[in-house]
Order: structure tokens, then sequence, then C-alpha cells
């Protein structure tokens, strides 16, 4: 969004619901005569300095409210910060008196972040709605400029004409992106098998709570069930899945259906198998589906003598109801899914879109066309 840099502009920082303290920034060269219309303090905001604050209330001049307590800093020369009751009555409040002074007042996302560039803008965005402190100093490693300096980097050994280096910095951080990246977006793990095997008990227990509907009646889960939590300080969203059988009954069918779409757009599947029946036919299909990221929960060991099976991917005996290898389970899902290893302040694309808008840039130098590539480079930083 192209805003002129004498417009007077303003915005609600913080997320739009109610709490404790909210913050109002406002953004141009009469910033300060726009806040002090309404702000009452027998000193004027003129001589306040940068980095400074000031306590005093906020006499609104289009609503018949009482004057409200805020603290104004002026945190440039041309930008000041109100901060007040979060209450969403006050913010707006606040916000439509800028607004009668002459402010246009944003959208959050439309606030002009200025000396960032796009990158670092999108780190930004993402950074405000972070679910976890681990996510959040990826993200705030990024808006620093982790990754923008090293794309720029990577700009200037293509203009120089290193092209081995510039390619292998770039296959780098692609790799950084799909396998540390990707944890700054919620991690699906679903748990699929054939009906009553345990699948939605087994989800509870690792979840701590009941989620998903438990019966003895085959085809009971018929739409995706979904539990979220925080596993080793990332994101991850457990589903439940309709039990995969052969079936003539049309809801159960689309059950099925969903369940199998679940499976493939997963980034970890856990393979419930039923120890008291041990491996089946049906089991070994569905096995052969998904060879890599994955695991094999051998269910209900606690009753059963049947001793869990040798396979290619990772099996973990488990018990939804005595208990036995839920720990297990979760920490192989951490290992699987959180194994590699990053440093502070490393360079990591953080958003899908990126990682593919890499895979563009590495295509044109395996097409030898540098200068498409440093054209690229260029378009995805201003």
């Amino acid at each position: 969004m192209e805003l002129a840099a004498t417009l007077l502009i303003a915005t609600r920082l913080t997320p739009s619901v109610s709490a404790a303290i909210a913050t109002i920034v406002v953004r141009g060269d009469s910033s300060l005569e726009v806040v002090e219309h309404c702000f009452c303090h027998p000193r004027s905001l003129g001589s306040l300095q940068v980095n400074d604050v000031r306590y005093g209330t906020w006499q609104s001049a289009t609503a018949s409210k009482s004057a409200e307590q805020v603290i104004v800093c002026r945190t440039r020369a041309n930008e000041l910060e109100i901060h007040c009751h979060g209450g969403a009555a006050i913010c707006a409040m606040i916000l439509n008196d800028l607004q009668q002074s002459g402010c246009t007042v944003l959208a959050p996302t439309d606030w002009p972040s200025e000396s960032l560039d796009a990158i670092q803008r999108q780190a930004e965005l993402d950074l405000a709605k972070a679910p976890t402190i681990s996510v959040a100093a990826i993200l705030l490693d990024q808006w620093r400029g982790a990754l923008s300096r090293e794309l720029h980097c990577i700009t200037e050994l293509l203009e120089q004409g290193n092209l081995f280096q510039s390619v292998e910095r770039i296959k780098r951080l692609i790799e950084l992106g799909t396998s540390i990246g990707a944890r700054c977006r919620t991690q699906r793990v679903c748990f699929a098998g054939p009906p009553n095997v345990g699948k939605s008990s087994l989800l509870n227990a690792c979840a701590g709570t009941t989620c998903a509907i438990v019966h003895h009646l085959p085809g009971t889960t018929r739409d995706a069930v979904e539990a979220r939590l925080v596993l080793d300080g990332w994101p991850v969203n457990f589903t439940d899945t309709a039990g995969i059988r052969q079936t003539d009954e049309p809801i159960e069918r689309e059950g099925i259906a969903i369940a199998q779409t679940t499976i493939a757009n997963a980034d970890l599947v856990i393979f419930v198998a039923d120890a008291t029946v041990g491996m089946t036919v049906e089991l070994a299909e569905l096995l052969a589906t998904r060879t890599a990221d994955a695991i094999v929960a051998w269910n209900k060991s606690d009753i059963s003598t049947n001793p869990p099976p040798k396979l290619a991917i990772p099996v973990v005996a488990t018990s939804a109801i005595a208990a036995p290898g839920i720990d297990e389970l979760l920490q192989q899902i951490a290992k699987q899914l959180f194994s590699s290893q990053h440093q502070p302040g490393e360079p990591i694309p953080f958003r899908d879109s990126q990682v593919v808008w890499l895979k563009s840039i590495l295509q044109q130098l395996e097409d030898r066309d540098s200068e498409a590539a440093v054209a690229m480079l260029q378009r995805g930083l201003e």
C-alpha cells in the first residue's frame, strides 16, 4: 500500500480483542498536534523527546465519555504511540477522534513498516500471531533481517558471476525452509487405521483431554476431529479420522474419503494397529500408501502378547487405557517432526510460498539464466 510520507495515519497495533492494554500508533508530520488535541496534560507534547513517555488523560471530542487514562510515547520524530485500556469501545473512540482530526485509520495489515523490505514485513505480520515462543524466535530473527541479508548476499554473488556458491546457498535456504521454516505453521498429524483399533482413544490420551468420540461400534468417527497442542515448543494439530474399511454405507464412505484426504495432506501419519489382532492384509495395504513421515502405534499392547512388528518405519507399543507408550509416542512424533536443528539468527524461509519462490529462482539458475534469477530476487525484496 503506497502512502505519502506526509500523510497522517493511525492504527491499533495490538490484536483487536479485549485486553488490559492496547497500543494505537499515529504517524505523520503533524502527529503531535493531532494527539495533543485530545490529550490532557499541563505540558505540551512538543517538548516530548523520542523514547520519552507522558502520563495523562484522553478527553474525547466526539464521545460523551469521561476522560480515560492513557500513556503517550514518542517513538520517533513523526510517530507517537498511545497506550490505553484494551477495551474495544475505548480503542474505537480514540481511533474515531484521530480520524475526525484528519488521520487515515488503517487496518493493522495495511500498516507500512518503514525501512523494512517485503520479507521483513511478512515476518512482522506473522510475528503478531505467532502461536508459540519457538515460532516467534524464528520470525523475530527474520524480522531483524537474517533472511533478507542472505538473499542480498546471494544477489551480489550472482552479479559477480559466482553461480556455484549462489546455487549452494539457495539450496541451503530451501532445505531450512522445508525442515525448520515449516514449523512456523502448525504441523498436521493424523491418526489413521481400520475401525475400532483405538484411534480416538489414542488421540485423547496424547492430547490429555476428551476431543474425539470413543465407542466400540465401527464407523463412529465420520468427520475429522481435531485437537491443538504444543509439542516441544511447536504447534501441532492432531486429527482423528474415520476407520478405513470396505463399506457400502454412504455416510461412512464419505468419512473414509475425508480420512484419505487428511492422510495425504498430513505432515506425519500415525497408523494405529490393534495389537490383539496383529498385522492384517488391510493394515499392510494402508501402510504401503505411506512409506515415510509415518509411525505405527501398536495399540492395546497392554492386553496383547503379539510383539510389535519390525517395519521400515518406527513402531511404538501403546495403550490408550493403561497409558504405556504414550510418552514414547509423543517423543517419537517430536523426533520425526522436529529433529532438525538451527542456530539463532540463521536465515530461514518461514512461509511455504517463500520456498516455492526460491525453487523457481533455483530453476532459473539451473537453466543458466542468472539475469532472470537476480530480477526475481530483487522483486521479492522490494
